[in-house]
Order: C-alpha cells, then structure tokens, then sequence
C-alpha cells in the first residue's frame, strides 16, 4: 500500500483548481447536470420509473403547497437536490480516478479516506483546530464519499469478489494486509491535487 501524504509541490495545478471553483459556481454548469439529470429520469428510462418520478416530484411539491412552507420547501429540497448535489457529485467524480492517465482503471484507481492524524500536543487551539477539520472531513464522508465510495479503487481491483460490497472497507483492507497494491489518499482535496497533477504532466506533455 503507498500512502501518498504530499503529492508533488514542483507541478502547478492553481489554474485547474481555479476552473474547478468557476465550475462549482457556474450556471450553466448546474443547468446542463440538471438536464442530464431530467433526460436520465423522463427520456432514457422506463416507464415504471418516470411514473415514479413523477409522483415522488408530485409528493414534494404538494406537501409544500399544503403546509404553506414554499421558503423552507427551496432551502430543505431544492436547493440541496440541484445544487449541493451538483458539487458534490462533480468532487466525487473528478477525484474518483486519475483522469487523463493512459493506464486502465485498475491502475489509475486510488482509495479516497476522510480524517486527519490528532495533534500530538494537548494544547486546545490545536485539539480544536482538529475537530474543525474533522468536521469538514464528516462533511465530505456524508455528503461526497457516501456509502463505499472511499474505496471505490477496490470494486476495480477485485472485481470477482463484489458481493461482499456492503464490506467492502474491510475487503479492501484485507487486499492491503496480504500485500496488494493500493494507494491512499487522506482527504479529498489531496485526491484531487492528485489528479490535477496528473493532468498537469498531460498538458505538458500534449504541448511539448
């Protein structure tokens, strides 16, 4: 297993991670995943499931309707299901895999985990600075790497063993006990530094 805690400060990736916060806050990106997102629910499916949509979208708005809480309606359930879900999905994607690599998804895969190593002193701005980033870690678990995201590199490498999905973590730390090759990323963003660096040695190469 290699655990890479600093990926290379030598490459420059400011530009991309500039155009990913252009892209996080940008409308017409949110326009065309909302698009992407109605074709796959109302146009590329079946008719059981746009039924379904349908009423589940009924359901939303009329219990906005009878409760007279339209404002509320916005903040819980629009604004969390279209935008939020846009970010994060977008974060998930982009440091699934080291985009841009010409090896295959077993190679270009990588474990995503959330938390960072307590403060070895017992100063309290330290052990609170650490909860902050904690937090910040909880946040991304729930929100981005739900479920079995964060070792999403094993469900490429062990393809043969994916009825054990539900315990997958363990499955993947198994692999890494008994000697497998793996690589681990704690914290999204150094995932995604990861793969902007890979991208990076692409442009350089593509230009030279």
């Amino acid at each position: 297993m290699k655990l890479i805690l600093n990926p290379s400060p030598t490459i420059d990736t400011r530009p991309y991670w500039k155009h990913l916060w252009r892209t996080a806050i940008s409308p017409r990106f949110h326009w065309l995943f909302l698009e992407a997102r109605f074709k796959a629910n109302f146009m590329n499916e079946s008719i059981y499931r746009r039924i379904i949509t349908i009423l589940f979208i009924i359901f939303l708005i009329a219990g906005a309707i009878l409760t007279q809480s339209f404002f509320k309606f916005v903040l819980a359930i629009i604004f969390p299901l279209t935008f939020l879900y846009h970010i994060a999905s977008l974060l998930q994607f982009l440091s699934e895999h080291k985009w841009g690599s010409t090896h295959n998804k077993t190679t270009k895969s990588h474990g995503r985990f959330c938390g960072v190593t307590p403060p070895t002193d017992s100063s309290p701005w330290a052990w609170c600075y650490w909860i902050i980033k904690m937090l910040g870690h909880f946040l991304v678990r729930v929100a981005v790497l739900s479920g079995e995201m964060p070792e999403h590199d094993w469900h490429h490498k062990s393809p043969k063993t994916q009825k054990e999905w539900a315990n997958g973590t363990y499955a993947r730390q198994r692999e890494v006990e008994a000697g497998k090759d793996y690589i681990d990323f704690w914290g999204i963003g150094q995932a995604i530094e990861h793969v902007f660096q890979g991208l990076a040695k692409v442009d350089c190469n593509s230009d030279s």
